[in-house]
């Protein structure tokens, strides 16, 4: 959360907009359950908000609904392989801008549809890319977790 904070906050001058929080959330999500996913949604969102002064409350419940969407889409039977995982950024991305787009309009904040559609196009594809990088490292966590037994 902190690297999301300090050095892809920085990314965005650039227009390079990662968001490490929401792919995190999807991998665990997709490997510890829904519970955990949405616990882990709902109080990263909250630091989240406290940390970076918006409005405190939206990304909670928009990370605990990615993660209830995320946890319900696994139960479609997808495999667990990367064209799925990429497939689930994908739309959860989508998704998440949409939601915190409405979010905002409804407190009176402006929406640059511009900006929006630019969005919409790039931030999945900086997701996957992000997903791409973190997904071994995490994979080898879980895989240790799951020979272990915790």
């Amino acid at each position: 959360m902190i690297i999301q904070v300090t050095f892809f906050e920085n990314l965005k001058l650039y227009y390079m907009d990662f968001d490490l929080v929401l792919v995190a959330l999807v991998i665990i999500t997709l490997y510890d359950g829904a519970l955990t996913g949405i616990l882990f949604g709902f109080v990263v969102g909250m630091v989240l908000d406290l940390m970076t002064g918006s409005i405190v409350g939206i990304s909670p419940l928009i990370y605990a609904v990615s993660a209830f969407i995320v946890s319900r889409l696994s139960e479609i039977d997808f495999k667990q392989r990367l064209p799925a995982y990429t497939f689930i950024i994908f739309l959860i991305t989508e998704i998440n801008i949409l939601l915190m787009s409405m979010m905002r309009y409804l407190f009176n904040f402006n929406i640059n549809m511009g900006g929006l559609g630019l969005e919409l196009l790039l931030k999945p594809i900086y997701n996957i890319i992000l997903m791409l990088i973190i997904y071994p490292v995490l994979r080898i966590e879980f895989a240790k977790k799951k020979e272990f037994g915790i």
